[in-house]
């Protein structure tokens, strides 16, 4: 689950760390879908062009962009975090469920998420 104007959301794809997560994994055959769970009421709501354009400025690699503007499939998920990250394997398992990293700051430089997509 993405929310772009989420300052933690910038920073990893600023910091280059979503990215490439996302290219790594992508050209690896994953599917990968960004979820944006912004209500269209809120005041952060992006419109999915405009979204597609913050997206592409951050050279984000994802396979497609989705809109959860009622919140449904974040809460069907059970979203704590933005970025959020689910990694669902071939077999339809949830292999990790959590944020992209340990570090909300950003003085790592080593996703969480990498170790259970390899």
């Amino acid at each position: 689950m993405d929310k772009p104007k989420c300052p933690f959301v910038q920073r990893v794809y600023r910091d280059g760390i979503m990215t490439a997560v996302q290219k790594e994994f992508v050209q690896k055959g994953v599917v990968w879908l960004v979820v944006n769970s912004t209500n269209t009421n809120h005041r952060d709501y992006l419109a999915p062009e405009a979204l597609k354009e913050k997206f592409t400025s951050w050279k984000a690699g994802f396979t497609a962009l989705l809109m959860d503007s009622d919140g449904k499939a974040g809460k069907l998920y059970d979203a704590k975090t933005t970025p959020h990250m689910f990694v669902i394997d071939h077999n339809g398992a949830l292999v990790y469920n959590g944020a992209i990293d340990d570090d909300p700051r950003g003085k790592m430089t080593q996703s969480s998420t990498t170790s259970a997509m390899s």
